[in-house]
């Protein structure tokens, strides 16, 4: 019983902590806030999603044809990711920031050259069906069959955006038209799918049921790992429009995944896919695989991922004089096809189980060995070919990596995915205070969140590309309530039930909106961190 007790204390340690405010008005949890390189991360995510419409550039995937891990898509889909969790654990006061780039996401990834990824491949290829009955890919529409990499993780980026923001656009019919214009369209015809929350939801889950292991990504190839995403979009269906889909499906897909061998080797390594027409497990054990199932499916199966985490530790992880550790590539991890992202993927497992000693190893290895680049604000590792430097460390940065997923594993925080799955915001949340009408880029929000145990919304703020007087508005402050406003532990002033009153000598000022909302002004030359506490 005592180590019972013992474990869930332990366990605690590793669950985000409730805000607390200080009885001198200070914020008592700046460790959970964006220090200035996670800034800086999003910086450059929103940079990449505002320039680009998916492809060239800075994104530019390592194949021509932009297959396989590092294709442009899939950045898009991890920079959702990426900006989601941030929301959801730093900034969810601070809608206005991520709400739009998510949004736009969604938008590039309708168009066709985001699901058009890798499509002559697709269709061409026997690769991995080397006795295909019908070559032919997916057909016309790309949510058809054969493309759950895509539509998975459309489903999961469409789930997130709804959790997150409360706009239920996207349940509305025929809202995700997908947009397949060509010179030549071939039997291809230019014209839009319509599909929307639901319907993309009930064509996936119907594939679900006719092969309960799961659909397939790439022709005859029923990955594990690219499956793992849409479980993520059946939660927030049923959180959202109160289906119950996810539970069914997931333990049909255990279950049919048991019938055929399992999900693990016999080293516990997870498998890689599974040949449909020669009903063949693939086994091919990599970091890579172990790290982007793991981190994925821990949000649903939670217990089984952390028993496996260890081992899998252990086994890829190598550790270096210095305190830095990076992991071992495979040998065909070059530019050919199989160029992929296993550091990266790996830094995503260690931060998603809590290991925070491996994934601070990871990053300084990065920023010691992989180029960390500034550019206006942004940060992020540049691409690089190079399987091995000079000193036969490995340096390969896929544009996947260095754009989105050591972003992401900087950001995340223990248990960050499971936590957004199993806790998603609820009616509640939407009614509760947040911020808008920052200055962005010149003013930048380290954290902003509402506790409503406390009645205390913490705002931190620090200079961006320009110090000096700055305004920014509350919104949805209950107006039966006074509240007062604190500037680093000094009162401002107090909203007496709806008219501001500041106090003489203060460090900022408060007025109102036009629309009756508070604002308040301060001089940000340094960091800011603002309180506004209910109090009565």
């Amino acid at each position: 019983m005592r180590i019972f007790c013992l474990l869930i204390v332990f366990s605690l340690c590793f669950l985000p902590q409730p805000v607390r405010a200080g009885p001198e008005g200070l914020d008592t949890t700046d460790s959970l806030c964006l220090d200035d390189k996670a800034l800086g991360h999003i910086r450059h995510i929103l940079k990449l999603i505002e320039n680009t419409h998916g492809e060239g550039g800075a994104m530019a995937g390592m194949e021509a044809g932009q297959e396989y891990d590092p294709s442009s898509s899939l950045q898009l889909l991890f920079f959702a990711y990426t900006l989601g969790l941030s929301h959801y654990h730093y900034t969810p006061a601070y809608p206005e920031l991520y709400q739009g780039p998510m949004d736009g996401v969604i938008q590039k990834m309708l168009g066709r050259e985001s699901s058009g990824d890798g499509d002559p491949s697709r269709s061409e290829s026997k690769a991995i069906d080397p006795e295909p009955k019908l070559l032919g890919g997916a057909g016309p529409e790309p949510l058809a069959r054969e493309n759950v990499m895509y539509s998975g993780h459309l489903l999961a980026s469409v789930g997130y955006y709804t959790m997150l923001f409360g706009d239920r656009k996207y349940t509305e019919p025929g809202s995700m038209p997908f947009d397949h214009k060509a010179i030549f369209p071939g039997w291809a015809d230019p014209k839009k799918y319509k599909h929307d929350f639901t319907s993309l939801a009930r064509l996936i889950h119907d594939q679900y049921v006719a092969s309960p292991m799961g659909f397939v990504c790439e022709p005859n190839a029923v990955f594990l790992f690219c499956n793992a995403y849409t479980f993520y979009g059946f939660r927030f269906h049923d959180h959202i429009l109160d289906t119950n889909w996810l539970p069914t499906v997931a333990k049909n897909f255990k279950q049919a995944w048991k019938e055929k061998g399992g999900l693990l080797d016999q080293d516990k390594h997870f498998v890689e896919a599974y040949l449909i027409v020669q009903d063949f497990i693939w086994v091919q054990p990599s970091a890579y695989f172990d790290a982007w199932a793991g981190t994925w499916m821990h949000a649903w199966d939670r217990d089984a991922i952390e028993s496996l985490y260890p081992g899998h530790a252990k086994c890829w992880v190598k550790g270096l004089p210095d305190g830095t550790a990076y992991v071992e590539p495979r040998p065909q991890s070059t530019r050919s096809l199989q160029s992929t992202s296993d550091f990266g993927h790996f830094a995503l497992y260690a931060a998603e189980l809590g290991d925070k000693k491996t994934v601070d190893a990871m990053l300084a290895y990065a920023e010691k060995h992989l180029n960390p680049t500034w550019n206006n604000g942004a940060y992020f590792f540049p691409r690089n070919d190079d399987l091995l430097n000079e000193q036969g460390l490995p340096v390969l940065v896929t544009p996947l990596a260095g754009n989105a997923l050591l972003a992401l594993a900087r950001i995340n925080i223990p248990n960050g995915l499971y936590t957004t799955f199993n806790e998603p915001f609820d009616e509640a949340h939407f009614n509760e205070p947040y911020i808008d009408k920052v200055d962005y880029p010149n003013v930048l929000v380290r954290k902003a969140l509402y506790d409503s145990e406390t009645s205390v919304l913490i705002v931190r703020l620090t200079p961006g590309d320009q110090m000096g007087k700055t305004t920014f508005r509350v919104n949805r402050l209950d107006a039966k309530r006074d509240w007062e406003v604190l500037a680093n532990g000094s009162t401002v002033g107090w909203l007496r039930r709806g008219t501001p009153q500041g106090k003489p000598g203060a460090p900022g000022t408060l007025s109102l909106s036009e629309g009756g909302e508070l604002e308040i002004s301060l001089e940000l030359n340094a960091e800011a961190r603002i309180l506004v506490r209910a109090v009565n």
